[in-house]
């Protein structure tokens, strides 16, 4: 009798041997944006993907992705193959320049496998997008993402949750990056420059972070030691001649833009004058 585990092994082989080989069926014929010459793969592999599948024309042996740039369209064949994620090499000296293409074709190989449901390829490219967001610029990551997806899908929780991750680690970059790498941001993805809705919030963003970063680090020291004596109060304010003595101020804090004006209240515990 043989062991368990092994009998599982082989049920597990036998599932997925095919019945006919799929490499003796029909080709189709994909063609890509801007691609005269369409790339061949074979029907019963496209056949695991339904909508895939139907982009097809009726009764034809093609698929025509007018949205899908060659880049994106060699990690469909590959992963159709193969099962793996594979980006053509970019043909650019400059490592930055390379991880540009690289996350531009993840990208768009993201919004392809949303887009044909293909579920498998939507997580690998989800996890280049992740390690590749972390090697480019933010000003790079907001050009290529509003140029490649400038509109979310409804049911896209995940890119705008990256989205969010990225622009507030971007509020720290130091200002000559991001402003070289705005500069540059045509030779390096060949995007027009221009002003877009993305880097004006952006740069509205980080002008906000950077003056109230300033603004602590101006505050008198002592301010730092609020509350350290009675927790849960604010400031005291010290004792002067002609001033109000042992004048407490306390208050809750409400965040800006948050709540209302009579969530916060000011109260003073004596009122004397020497």
């Amino acid at each position: 009798m043989e062991p368990e585990g092994k009998n599982r092994s082989s049920s597990k082989k036998w599932d997925s041997q095919p019945n006919k080989s799929p490499y003796a069926d029909q080709t189709v014929q994909i063609y890509l944006q801007d691609c005269k010459s369409p790339m061949q793969v074979h029907k019963a592999l496209v056949g695991r993907y339904p909508r895939l599948l139907s982009a097809a024309s009726y009764q034809s042996s093609e698929i025509r992705l007018a949205n899908v740039s060659q880049p994106a369209g060699h990690v469909l064949m590959h992963f159709l193959y193969t099962g793996a994620y594979q980006c053509l090499r970019p043909n650019e000296p400059d490592m930055k320049k390379r991880r540009i293409f690289e996350f531009r074709t993840a990208l768009e190989s993201y919004v392809m496998a949303r887009a044909y449901d293909l579920r498998d390829l939507e997580a690998l490219a989800k996890k280049e997008l992740e390690t590749l967001t972390e090697e480019i610029t933010v000003a790079d990551f907001i050009a290529v993402s509003e140029d490649v997806y400038p509109q979310p899908r409804h049911d896209d929780e995940w890119f705008p949750s990256l989205i969010r991750i990225r622009v507030q680690r971007g509020l720290t970059e130091p200002e000559a990056t991001i402003t070289q790498a705005t500069r540059n941001r045509k030779k390096q993805t060949d995007l027009p420059e221009k002003r877009t809705i993305g880097t004006m919030v952006f740069s509205s963003c980080r002008e906000r972070f950077a003056e109230n970063r300033s603004a602590k680090n101006a505050r008198p020291e002592h301010w730092n030691d609020i509350g350290a004596a009675t927790p849960g109060l604010g400031p005291t304010i010290p004792e002067r001649r002609g001033s109000v003595a042992s004048s407490t101020l306390t208050f809750e804090e409400v965040p800006p833009f948050c709540g209302n004006a009579e969530s916060t209240s000011i109260s003073f515990d004596t009122a004397k004058r020497q």
